[in-house]
């Protein structure tokens, strides 16, 4: 009966964002900086239901999504954080499940899975914006889940394929991005992992797939991410939940340890400068973990409701229900230092390693100051400061530099050099601007605005290059600057990328491609302008994956594949023109064949198939689901 009042109660519903009982608390992160918490407890209530009785709840958009089951149908309802408005954006009889919401080019818009019995699978959107409700995908085999929305993008996940695809909103145009689960889109950019070890970033624009993180000996469990950090759960095995900080714009293979010893999480989110995980403890208790995703800081967070209350982050207020069932939303305080939340705090990277900074960078009137003794001492230098004349003196080897505040000039072994910028004192501190550093110590000083990271290198020699960041990037012949001979090529995470022939500062010629985070050869053969054209490719541990020639596009083009499945079975197939043309044997996993016969334009269409034992079940054709097709009785 309860149920059947949510319409009356939905409308009748007071929402107000005027707190009825604001608590403030502190809290210590991980480091000792002292962060503040404040709840805001609204006027938005459900009753007499609240969220434990509702399916797939999320926060996005400005909105609470969820489902709820109510006269045996499934329909879906947002609640506007803003005025408090509640909409029923569904009213039939199909199933339907985790609903999402997003910003995006065509507006807000709400994206689920639904289904109907014995009738496969669709993707809907309804946008809050126009109150437009628009089928985008639908399949009578296949199943879907697990939808993402932002930007002018839309995915899910292909249930049992576990095929990732992705929808263009502006173009209307579909592709399957690959083999893949728990799809995840921000800032136009499509996260998802691959098997159990690695998490993928996919930028549609470009077509660029890349590795963001990937450790073989342990497995990555849930993740999420604001589009420029990502929280990762990663288990070793036999081990407990260790929590990760990662870099979402470049590859990390081991990120930055947050958490080594946690439970397992139940829920993750990422806000725009905060996240958190929430940890199910014994009787159904909540122990919930946040990350100051700017500084890599961790401080737990008492909160004394049920797990399934806790709904995710709205900007970077934290979205649960309170146990009468209000809307409450958890507002951060982080330190002072700490307080400028609409920017990244400014690294400094040297030969390829962070620089611990007792004092941040700072830009003065476009120019990036930054901290004197710490940036020397590091190169090497040893310091001296003379109080009087305000001179710092720095000594190395046969070197020696001498600045003097608020003056533009450098002495580098008794030689005078004009600068553009003076070093300067600010809170007692020396900072020294960037192209001083460069000038003084004969380095290459190079800032990443996008990143916002201070990169300081050596420079390049006769026969190595270097990354912005100061690592290796190649080693071996170079004629004017470009690669050509034979040399190494090396990833920005300092494992070996390429060995092999160059030409015209291209791969050219015989050489070997690793993997981005093993030492494991993927690649032998031939290149030809940085192309792979011939050769055999090989899966993480040595076995074969292919053999043969490839097409401009790096895709198998004349050769045999080799693959397997999650049961341990194995196919091999002639590839012709790049797809699966010609003879195959599929193999169980203890070696005996199953199936031997013949593919045509990727599908198995006649041979014979086999039981465990030997024994001949079919002989003849097969249909395009790879059913035998048997002879009319």
């Amino acid at each position: 009966m309860k149920r059947m009042l949510w319409s009356l109660l939905a409308a009748v519903m007071i929402f107000t964002l005027f707190g009825l009982g604001d608590k403030g608390r502190f809290v210590h992160g991980a480091d000792g900086n002292e962060y503040a918490y404040t709840d805001q407890v609204t006027k938005m209530k459900v009753e007499p239901m609240d969220f434990t009785e509702y399916e797939y709840v999320n926060v996005g958009g400005g909105y609470i999504i969820w489902v709820l089951h109510e006269d045996y149908a499934q329909n879906i309802f947002a609640l506007n954080l803003q005025n408090g408005e509640v909409l029923q954006l569904t009213n039939d009889k199909s199933n339907k499940g985790e609903p999402v919401a997003a910003q995006t080019t065509q507006g807000t818009l709400v994206v689920w899975t639904q289904s109907y019995l014995g009738a496969g699978s669709e993707v809907w959107s309804y946008n809050l914006t126009t109150k437009e409700m628009k089928k985008l995908a639908s399949s009578n085999e296949k199943s879907y889940q697990k939808p993402t929305v932002d930007g002018n993008y839309i995915a899910w996940e292909e249930r049992g394929t576990r095929v990732v695809h992705l929808l263009d909103l502006t173009t209307g145009a579909a592709e399957a991005v690959g083999e893949g689960t728990d799809p995840q889109l921000k800032n136009n950019v499509l996260f998802y992992l691959e098997g159990l070890y690695k998490l993928i970033a996919y930028v549609p624009k470009t077509g660029i797939k890349q590795e963001m993180a990937g450790v073989s000996s342990s497995t990555i469990g849930l993740f999420a991410t604001n589009g420029k950090q990502i929280v990762a759960e990663t288990k070793y095995p036999n081990s407990v939940s260790q929590y990760k900080w990662l870099n979402a714009s470049q590859p990390e293979e081991y990120g930055t340890a947050l958490v080594k010893n946690g439970l397992p999480a139940f829920k993750m989110f990422a806000g725009q400068s905060y996240g958190a995980w929430v940890e199910r403890g014994e009787q159904d208790r909540t122990h919930i973990t946040v990350v100051d995703l700017l500084y890599k800081d961790t401080f737990e967070m008492p909160i004394d409701v049920n797990y399934h209350r806790v709904i995710g982050f709205s900007g970077d207020k934290l979205v649960y229900l309170s146990k009468d069932g209000f809307v409450v939303l958890r507002s951060f305080q982080p330190p002072a230092a700490r307080a400028v939340r609409d920017v990244e705090p400014i690294q400094i990277i040297m030969d390829g390693d962070e620089i611990e900074q007792r004092v941040p960078p700072m830009i003065i009137k476009g120019s990036t100051y930054v901290e004197f003794r710490t940036i020397f001492e590091k190169m090497g230098f040893r310091i001296k400061w003379d109080g009087k004349t305000r001179t710092i003196t720095g000594t190395k080897d046969n070197t020696e530099i001498k600045l003097t505040i608020d003056r533009k000039e450098i002495m580098v072994n008794g030689k005078a050099v004009k600068t553009a910028q003076a070093p300067i004192i600010r809170g007692g501190t020396t900072y020294v601007p960037l192209r001083l550093i460069g000038e003084a110590a004969d380095r290459i000083v190079t800032w990443n605005g996008k990143k916002r990271i201070v990169f300081i290198r050596p420079k390049d020699t006769d026969d190595t290059l270097y990354f912005e960041d100061g690592t290796v990037k190649y080693h071996g012949d170079l004629v004017n600057g470009l690669r050509e001979g034979y040399g190494t090529l090396y990833h920005d995470n300092g494992r070996v990328q390429y060995i092999g022939e160059w030409k015209n500062d291209k791969m050219h010629g015989k050489g070997q491609r690793y993997y981005l985070f093993t030492d494991e050869v993927f690649f032998e053969g031939i290149m030809e302008n940085g192309n792979m054209v011939e050769g055999v490719e090989y899966y993480p541990g040595g076995a074969i994956r292919y053999q043969g020639t490839y097409h401009r596009t790096a895709s198998h083009w004349e050769g045999t594949e080799v693959r397997f499945n999650s049961e341990g079975e194995v196919l091999i197939v002639q590839i012709r023109e790049g797809r699966m043309n010609g003879e195959a044997t599929w193999f169980y996993a203890d070696g005996s064949v199953m199936i031997e016969g013949i593919y045509l334009d990727d599908r198995f269409i006649e041979g014979t198939l086999y039981d465990p034992e030997g024994n001949v079940l079919h002989i003849g054709e097969f249909d395009t689901f790879g059913e035998p097709i048997r002879a009319a009785s």
